[in-house]
């Protein structure tokens, strides 16, 4: 079983202060080297801030399911603070780890928790990185506070409204909403006609029609309606997989409680080069489910037996050995000796022994089980999967997805040829 390295690098804004990946990760595998561990699976997270729980970083969520179900034997990193900036995240990673018995160990800060002196200097760095995270977050909101004193108008770093700026002039904004009506309708337009938004390259968004028309134009504010579930307060079954073809960022899951279907949005499709907005979760699920079809079983092997069973089939161990060397001193009779044997072996059959047990990791039903699951095996399965959002969609009912293409995590895991021949 191979030992895992852990690699995270938050958003910073100075390079000179930048800790590359490629630096940690050779960090760690000199560090795996002198403790004999040859193969090590690096696992990253990139411009995530280590506050994120295991929910918004992939790589931490693998390093910690794989710890879960004992198939690391050790877990490396360049500093601490690379696992993360709170003490109840560190505190827990440890207790996992110490639960599973597999040993941390991190360059920078020379730690070793397989040593009572190492778990030690672990709890004070991560308290000291817990510290030295509220410290900077205190600064930052010190400074604002000045510059707001300073300056009542500002709203602070990159958030200047749009009419503020020299040649901006919410006139036309508010004239390309009385056209289209909507919000949406208006930031369309004003993508097509060529009006520079706010930020150099942006685009135009309802939500910014909105802010300038409730600010110059109150009276003709659209009433605002609710159709679906706001994102990030439900788990959907492809959350985090699916790319725009077009500008390629993530496709944002919604659910629409009108029709009661789940609708993955690309938040750029306003741009004009969109043939869609969006794209229904059903008529997506079939050809995803039919791709991972082709996937190798996955093979864990997972640590059975509790320790309180071990440390008590140690002490009937040594309580045999005793019994033995009475009986080889004349102690006791051969009676004696078998009765007091046979009570250590009843003793023994009610415990369990800590051994390693082979587990074929079955894959869900991708369209019938529950989304969260769906998603954790789609994700250990997939990259991602990019959908072609130039294609415009047909009116009616749709059963045939848009072009897709698929990026698998590892190649080697698929299998090709007919479907019906796998397995």
């Amino acid at each position: 079983m191979p030992a895992y390295g852990y690699i995270r690098k938050s958003v910073v804004h100075d390079p000179s202060r930048l800790l590359s990946p490629a630096m940690q990760e050779a960090a760690i595998r000199s560090l795996a080297a002198r403790h004999g561990d040859e193969e090590v699976v690096i696992l990253s997270d990139l411009d995530v801030s280590g506050k994120k729980g295991r929910d918004r970083r992939r790589g931490w969520d693998e390093l910690l399911s794989a710890v879960e179900s004992g198939e690391g034997t050790a877990v490396y990193a360049y500093s601490l603070s690379r696992f993360a900036r709170s003490v109840a995240q560190l505190a827990d990673f440890f207790e996992l780890c110490d639960r599973q018995r597999v040993p941390i160990r991190i360059e920078r800060d020379q730690i070793d928790t397989s040593t009572a002196t190492g778990r030690l200097v672990s709890n004070v760095l991560a308290s000291l990185a817990q510290f030295e995270s509220d410290v900077a977050s205190e600064r930052v909101k010190d400074a604002f506070a000045a510059k707001r004193a300073k300056d009542p108008s500002w709203h602070g770093p990159g958030n200047r409204r749009y009419g503020e700026g020299e040649s901006e002039d919410p006139a036309v904004v508010l004239d390309a909403f009385r056209e289209a009506r909507s919000y949406d309708g208006a930031a369309r337009l004003l993508n097509e006609r060529g009006l520079p938004a706010r930020k150099p390259g942006g685009i135009w968004h309802g939500s910014v029609v909105r802010d300038l028309v409730r600010r110059h134009a109150p009276d003709e504010v659209v009433p605002g309606t609710r159709r679906g579930a706001p994102a990030g307060r439900r788990q959907f079954r492809l959350a985090l997989l699916l790319q725009c073809g077009v500008c390629g960022t993530h496709l944002t899951g919604s659910l629409d409680k009108r029709r009661d279907e789940v609708r993955y949005y690309c938040h750029r499709a306003i741009d004009g080069r969109h043939g869609r907005g969006w794209v229904s979760e059903s008529i997506l699920l079939p050809t995803i489910a039919d791709e991972t079809a082709r996937a190798l079983p996955f093979v864990r092997r997972r640590q059975m037996g509790a320790r309180e069973d071990e440390d008590a089939l140690a002490a009937l161990a040594a309580k045999r050995e005793r019994t033995i060397d009475t009986y080889t001193d004349g102690l006791i009779d051969k009676g004696e000796r078998d009765r007091r044997l046979a009570d250590i072996a009843e003793a023994e059959s009610t415990l369990s022994a800590r051994r390693w047990v082979r587990i074929v990791a079955l894959p869900p039903d991708v369209q019938g089980d529950e989304p969260g699951k769906v998603n954790a095996w789609l994700r250990r399965v997939l990259d991602r999967v990019t959908v072609d959002m130039a294609t415009p969609a047909r009116r009616g009912p749709q059963k045939a997805p848009p072009p897709l293409s698929f990026a698998w995590r590892d190649p080697s895991m698929r299998v090709e040829g007919p479907i019906e021949q796998l397995g």
